[in-house]
């Protein structure tokens, strides 16, 4: 992140998201990055240490589904989706 200078006194360096986090409070600021993943045109998704699915956005759930046929939910295991048999290869 690009760090910019107070103006006022050249020694005081903020980041941007502490000045952010100055002006808005933790649920304005949780919505605001909600929308910004929900409404990202690229698939998110991020699973756990266990490669159990702990978050994903709308693109990449409906993508999932349309392509592979399978409704994913918040715990499954990525590595233990029942896959089509037309997409496994040997």
């Amino acid at each position: 992140m690009k760090l910019v200078r107070d103006g006022t006194n050249p020694s005081i360096v903020c980041s941007f998201e502490k000045i952010v986090e100055c002006l808005l409070n933790k649920k304005q600021l949780d919505t605001i990055k909600e929308a910004i993943v929900l409404q990202n045109p690229v698939h998110i998704w991020a699973v756990n240490p266990k490669y159990q699915l702990i978050y994903m956005n709308i693109l990449f759930h409906t993508y999932i589904e349309d392509q592979l046929g399978i409704s994913l939910r918040l715990g499954d295991n990525v590595l233990e989706l029942p896959l089509p048999a037309n997409i496994i290869r040997n």
